[in-house]
């Protein structure tokens, strides 16, 4: 399901080395505000998601939000989708989220927001 989250267009679909350099960017800045007394604190799933959540999970309550002033209506480059916070499918995703969030980066944070 992770391979769906990043899938979006504006020269996507994110290759893997372009995730591997991120996360890798994020230890560094967590790494360095630790060194510096901070207390880093990540992100939880926030429900955001793309259209093809939809075809893995039909049944899920997904809103598509509207388009970004003028631009493109046929959601090539703005379309923003929200999963509903009462589908049980934001739970599910909300675990898996956190549990990789806590595989990659247990040794710099302890906070999700």
């Amino acid at each position: 399901m992770v391979a769906i989250l990043v899938e979006q267009r504006w020269g996507g679909p994110l290759t893997q080395n372009w995730l591997d350099q991120q996360l890798a960017l994020q230890k560094r800045i967590l790494s360095r505000m630790l060194e510096l007394g901070m207390t880093p604190v990540l992100p939880s799933f926030s429900g955001n998601n793309p259209a093809a959540l939809k075809k893995i999970s039909p049944s899920a309550n997904i809103t598509k939000l509207g388009n970004w002033n003028s631009v493109d209506t046929k959601c090539r480059w703005s379309c923003t989708y929200l999963l509903d916070p009462s589908d049980p499918l934001i739970v599910e995703i909300g675990e898996a989220f956190i549990r990789r969030q806590v595989k990659e980066t247990w040794k710099w944070a302890t906070v999700s927001q």
